[in-house]
């Protein structure tokens, strides 16, 4: 399980915004969306600040998540299998 929240934490931190244009966001700002701002004319102004920065914090907090998650799963795992090998009490 470690290994697959992890590969979706990756997987929401690639910059897909570059490949699907328009179609899909990742949680790693390029250096032209971070130069330009919300600049779309087809929301409201407020909407658009906000919506900017639930992505710039709320994106990278669930990738942060997902990576601590995995990790403690991970050391569930090695302590689990120290234990069933007699290595550890």
């Amino acid at each position: 399980r470690a290994f697959f929240i992890s590969l979706v934490a990756l997987v929401i931190m690639m910059p897909w915004q570059i490949v699907f244009e328009g179609v899909c966001l990742g949680a790693i700002y390029t250096p032209a969306e971070l130069f330009a701002g919300c600049t779309s004319t087809d929301c409201n102004p407020l909407v658009c600040q906000i919506l900017y920065f639930l992505r710039f914090s709320g994106m990278w907090f669930l990738v942060l998540i997902m990576f601590l998650t995995a990790q403690c799963r991970s050391g569930k795992w090695a302590k689990t299998t120290l234990k069933r090998l007699g290595i550890i009490r």
